[in-house]
């Protein structure tokens, strides 16, 4: 099996005998699931091949990040398509923790909701293999985005939709893969 589809807050037992699979589309809501997935080191080790990962969180209270355990997503090493998105109703929600590292392998993310500060971005601009960047709908927070020198050197594509920027200030070496269409 390549492809999984899950939306409820456990793995069936049996999904550490999928050594093949490459896809998983997990879609959280605490109003009918029992709770929200934690990604912990167990969890990731049942899918070291994992290549695509869509995770969507509802919750209509309090967001922790802390509490899902999306930091323990660094270890997916074969991961290269990265969605993650926090639909929320709580203009208050916590912003995405600081420092937070995405696998290295990254080809494509997507970030909705998830109101990382603009300075985090930095981390987003290291990943060496990352093409495709989709910033939707308070996935960043604040007004200016500072590109500094060297980040995204393989970017080819940028989708700003949704967002409170204001001021993008890029410095000369910033996304040099890139070309006006």
């Amino acid at each position: 099996m390549l492809n999984i589809e899950v939306s409820s807050a456990e793995f069936p037992a049996s999904i550490g005998e999928l050594f093949h699979l490459r896809y998983l589309n997990l879609d959280i809501n605490p109003v009918y699931s029992h709770g929200n997935f934690q990604w912990t080191i167990n969890t990731i080790e049942m899918i070291p091949n994992l290549k695509k990962l869509r995770v969507t969180y509802t919750d209509m209270s309090t967001g922790k990040w802390e509490k899902y355990g999306l930091n323990n997503l660094i270890n997916l090493c074969q991961l290269e398509k990265l969605s993650i998105s926090y639909i929320t109703f709580n203009v208050a929600s916590d912003p995405f923790p600081e420092g937070f590292a995405f696998p290295l392998k990254l080809k494509k993310l997507s970030l909705v909701g998830c109101r990382l500060p603009w300075q985090g971005l930095t981390v987003v601009g290291s990943l060496p293999y990352l093409e495709v960047l989709k910033l939707k709908s308070d996935s960043l927070v604040g007004r200016c985005w500072k590109s500094k020198q060297g980040e995204y050197p393989q970017l080819k594509y940028l989708l700003m939709q949704d967002l409170d920027i204001e001021y993008w200030q890029m410095e000369d070496t910033a996304f040099p893969t890139s070309s006006a269409p």
